[in-house]
């Protein structure tokens, strides 16, 4: 019955992705409207990019790697000599796995680079030059780094990795929010289109789900099992969100 409930749990989140992605696919006028609400010709064009509380987030999002992964491989290393750390070895490897290959590769190095659509300030309706193109559709407006989908938000989204870490499903919602709201901020910015900040939290989600499955890690809320580096152990002091 358990392994029922999951497979029902995980179709109903993969119809949601494949709905989704239809929707922004068919009906691409979502991407345009949502953008258009946060453009002013007459006002500097993405006004809210001029922000501070915009362009810290965004700093902030863009050096995050920069900080986490020599965190990673350094909590690697020391996992050697410590016993508390050796213990956490396995989960602090999915973590480094997650970020390098999710956020990294399938983000970065997959769709970025090689989708090509063009951001929403680089488009005709918004002072630009290149032509829109939905999401999902690969276009040649744009050599690397483009709009599908948004590294920022991927990053965001990332922090989705603490309800695999602490198995539980409050710290992955939690991860889910701040994606979210690093999504947007890079869509008031005019630097992407809703669909890139939506699509980019499924295939984060997505590649952790997968990569947790491969390393047999339980995914977030599930009961624990006795594998002592599948879980922080009982004595350890993990933050509470209400």
């Amino acid at each position: 019955m358990d392994i029922i409930k999951k497979i029902m749990k995980t179709g109903i989140k993969f119809a949601v992705f494949v709905v989704l992605s239809l929707l922004f696919a068919i009906f691409t006028e979502i991407d345009l409207t949502v953008s258009s609400w946060f453009y002013d010709a007459n006002n500097g064009g993405f006004y809210f990019n001029n922000y501070a509380f915009v362009q810290v987030i965004y700093d902030i999002f863009k050096h995050m790697p920069k900080l986490l992964l020599p965190a990673f491989i350094i909590f690697i290393i020391l996992s050697i000599k410590l016993a508390w750390c050796c213990n956490q070895r396995k989960l602090c490897s999915f973590a480094l796995i997650a970020i390098l290959l999710g956020p990294g590769i399938i983000v970065h190095t997959v769709f970025k680079d090689n989708w090509d659509r063009a951001r929403p300030r680089q488009i005709e309706a918004f002072g630009g030059d290149k032509v829109f193109s939905p999401a999902w559709v690969i276009s040649d407006q744009c050599e690397r780094n483009c709009s599908f989908v948004s590294g920022h938000a991927a990053m965001g989204y990332y922090f989705m990795i603490l309800g695999w870490l602490l198995n539980s499903r409050r710290w992955m919602y939690f991860g889910i929010g701040l994606g979210t709201l690093v999504g947007m901020i890079r869509v008031v910015q005019g630097g992407h289109f809703l669909s890139d900040a939506i699509l980019a939290g499924f295939i984060v989600y997505w590649s952790f789900w997968g990569i947790a499955a491969l390393m047999k890690i339980p995914q977030p809320g599930s009961k624990v099992t006795n594998d002592p580096e599948s879980k922080l152990p009982v004595d350890a002091k993990i933050p509470q969100v209400a």
